[in-house]
């Protein structure tokens, strides 16, 4: 316990104060300076009333909400995008081979292993190591039905609906599986359901337009031949992912930082 003698000593303590709130019988008081004024002061005697309180500083290392999202929306593009590519050279390692239609798994568990170790680096103690495998399990669904259905003989003609039903099976996937990873309820379980259905969605339509813009423009600024067919096919498929990842990072971003707990500090 410290007991200060002269209460007028803490003029240049409270004249910084943002704001105040009870805490547990205790009065909690938030600065807004970020210099360590004093390292704590537990008690305070006025007169012959004492009152317990603690100084509450804001740390500069503390991120806020919006530096969080973006960090969010960062990391989910450029997990997307280098998944993107591992997932797609691993599975075309097989297309030749009997392991073709199922290709597709082990593809789309390469591009989530990517996506959820990115964004486990922003979470960090947020979530559990469980939601790395729960986004590889979600994509590595989505990816495996859409190209065994595709690679079916059957249908093999249709390339519409390997796809559609693999967003679908993904996105079931890999909303639930990370909702059951958070422990969350049926509400939050929903909410994240539609997060992510808008996420997919809108971000498979504008990675396409920007996958087909970027193939045009890089057709046209490195005309040729053969030879500079992987080039534009290379800018049209990084086009493409980044604008895929970062528009389902934003839209998913919107919505977990209503979701996780004290979600009014961080995200």
């Amino acid at each position: 316990m410290i007991v200060l003698q002269k209460p007028d000593r803490l003029v240049p303590i409270l004249v910084p104060i943002l704001s105040m709130g009870m805490n547990s019988g205790r009065l909690c008081l938030t600065l807004k300076s970020r210099q360590s004024l004093y390292p704590g002061i537990p008690c305070l005697r006025l007169g012959t009333r004492q009152i317990s309180f603690f100084i509450c500083k804001k740390s500069m290392s503390t991120p806020t909400l919006g530096s969080k999202f973006w960090w969010w929306v960062f990391a989910t593009t450029i997990g997307f995008v280098i998944g993107f590519f591992l997932g797609l050279f691993s599975s075309l390692l097989a297309i030749y081979t009997s392991l073709s239609a199922i290709s597709g798994f082990w593809g789309g568990a390469l591009g989530g292993l990517c996506v959820g170790i990115a964004q486990k680096l922003v979470l960090r103690k947020k979530v559990s190591a469980k939601w790395i495998l729960a986004t590889s399990f979600g994509f590595s669904i989505g990816c495996g039905i859409g190209g065994l259905i595709i690679a079916s003989t059957s249908i093999r003609h249709n390339s519409i609906i390997g796809p559609i039903l693999g967003m679908v099976s993904g996105i079931i996937s890999l909303s639930f599986a990370q909702a059951r990873t958070m422990g969350w309820q049926k509400n939050k379980t929903i909410k994240w359901l539609i997060a992510t259905t808008l996420g997919v969605t809108v971000g498979a339509g504008t990675g396409a337009l920007a996958c087909i813009l970027a193939g045009v423009i890089a057709g046209q600024i490195f005309r040729g031949g053969l030879d500079t067919l992987g080039t534009v096919l290379l800018a049209a498929t990084v086009a493409g992912s980044m604008v895929s990842g970062l528009t389902y990072g934003g839209i998913t971003g919107l919505f977990l930082i209503k979701l996780l707990p004290n979600s009014h500090n961080s995200p």
